[in-house]
């Protein structure tokens, strides 16, 4: 895919000017900007810039509150309740995470569990926060229903995207990310747009058949990682992140790409475990170490793509794009200007940076 590489600076300048247009206070705007451009430094280029036309529309079409904050409810010590109150899910998820971390210092692990919230982007991003500060952290949102239950024909659960974040010693943090379906609905979008055909065994129709057309996919289902197993991990995320804060079903949630007229109005599970309270902080990130070491030293099958613990594509991607800038699609280029110009702001330009030659090719498996 033709990209053009942009700095990290110049971007992070856009897309504040743009959400600050848009009526966003501006150090809510700084806070969601500060989301987008993570997820696409880590190389999770589709919930990165390359989505904030999404944002943009829901701004615009009024499903997005832009300068209501996350309001803690009630709890106490190890958990807490809180109304995202339909604010910019980009912003209020740093908040939570951030006041998670704080109260994990405290009483060595807190759980945030949140309803009305909008799309927060790629969950990677607050777990990071986590593991930068020495914690464990880990975040799952709730999704519009996209998977039936096994035996099923109709969708009643969510794919529940979470991330699990941990440090480690001299290295990027442990970082897994993933829904439980074999496929983003972000990732069928980007098919639709692009006009290319699925995976196989990924998704099915609205009759329940199988199907690679990502417009039937679109209006059909994905199919659940591990079959019946991914269906139950995904109902025990929706237990924490939809049932536990009272938030409503993923049935009732509508899709913000079809009705951006609408909040998301979904739940978020946030959680930061502090290992201190059970050994030394160096003794984590050491053993850490150890650990993804002992994982990588399993013999390649392929030399030319050798076992990989999860976090270490993403910090390749992160030093890199930090140096060499970040990657922008020809399609995300032209969207950048359509937005500059109903925005009056300028759109960011292409910064020559060295290298550019050697910088990794594509974007990160999600």
């Amino acid at each position: 895919m033709d990209s053009t590489r942009i700095a990290e600076g110049a971007l992070e300048a856009f897309i504040v000017e743009v959400f600050t247009r848009l009526k966003v206070a501006g150090h809510v705007a700084a806070l969601a900007a500060r989301s987008l451009l993570d997820a696409s430094l880590m190389g999770i280029d589709s919930h990165g810039i390359e989505a904030l036309d999404m944002y943009v529309t829901h701004l615009k079409s009024g499903g997005l509150s832009p300068n209501n904050e996350p309001a803690r409810i009630t709890g106490h010590g190890g958990a807490g309740l809180w109304d995202m109150r339909h604010g910019m899910g980009l912003a209020g998820a740093r908040t939570t995470m951030e006041h998670a971390i704080r109260e994990a210092q405290d009483n060595s692990i807190h759980l945030a569990t949140c309803r009305n919230a909008n799309h927060l982007g790629a969950c990677g991003v607050y777990a990071k926060m986590a593991a930068d500060a020495g914690m464990i952290g880990i975040v799952s949102q709730q999704t519009m229903a996209s998977i039936s239950p096994w035996g099923g024909p109709d969708v009643r659960v969510g794919a529940s995207p979470v991330a699990f974040a941990a440090p480690v010693e001299n290295g990027f943090p442990f970082l897994f990310d993933a829904g439980m379906a074999a496929i983003t609905r972000h990732q069928v979008k980007a098919c639709r747009h692009k006009g290319w055909t699925l995976p196989k065994g990924v998704a099915l129709d609205a009759q329940g058949e199988p199907t690679q057309d990502p417009e039937k996919a679109w209006t059909g289902q994905l199919m659940p990682i591990g079959a019946h197993k991914g269906v139950g991990l995904a109902m025990a995320l929706e237990t924490l992140s939809c049932i536990l804060s009272g938030n409503r079903l993923s049935t009732d949630i509508a899709s913000i790409v079809d009705h951006s007229e609408e909040s998301a109005g979904s739940g978020i599970v946030v959680m930061v475990i502090d290992p201190a309270a059970v050994m030394p902080m160096d003794d984590f990130g050491k053993r850490m170490r150890e650990y993804v070491d002992h994982v990588e030293s399993s013999t390649p099958r392929d030399p030319a793509d050798p076992p990989r613990y999860p976090g270490r594509r993403e910090g390749e991607y992160w030093r890199n794009r930090k140096q060499e800038g970040i990657p922008v699609s020809a399609e995300a280029l032209q969207r950048f200007g359509e937005i500059a110009i109903s925005l009056s702001v300028r759109k960011p330009s292409f910064v020559p940076t060295p290298h550019m030659d050697r910088a990794p090719q594509g974007s990160r498996p999600i």
